[in-house]
Formats: C-alpha cells, sequence, structure tokens
C-alpha cells in the first residue's frame, strides 16, 4: 500500500472552515478532477435510487443519463 503521503490531499471546507481532510490515490484521475472542480456534496438518503457516475442532479433530485 503506498503511503499517505503519496496521495493528493484535498481539505473539506464548509463556510469558510476546514472541517477534515480527503487523501485520494493519485490513480483515481476521476475523482481528483471532480474534488478539483468545486464540487457540490449531496447527501444520499435514498439508497435505493444510488447515483453513480454521469447521473445529475437537478436540485432535488438524482436523474440516470439519458
Amino acid at each position: 500500500m503506498p503511503a499517505v503521503q503519496n496521495y493528493i490531499k484535498f481539505a473539506i471546507i464548509v463556510d469558510g472552515v476546514v472541517k477534515g481532510w480527503m487523501g485520494i490515490h493519485p490513480d483515481n484521475t476521476i475523482q481528483i478532477a471532480g474534488l478539483s472542480s468545486n464540487p457540490q456534496v449531496v447527501e444520499v438518503t435514498d439508497l435505493a435510487d444510488k447515483p453513480s457516475v454521469g447521473w445529475t442532479w437537478d436540485g432535488a433530485a438524482f436523474n440516470p443519463p439519458a
């Protein structure tokens, strides 16, 4: 397992305050790109409709790709 210092690190910031840290392995380029682009975080409350890569969020619900 690679050392944690080799991971790409992200600070989790809420209202200007650091709330935690996340480390992503450098091979996870899709996750790194997403986290580097000012993401919006939405709690998934219904695991029957668990969204995946490519789904969209309309502000109220997740929608599968058309």
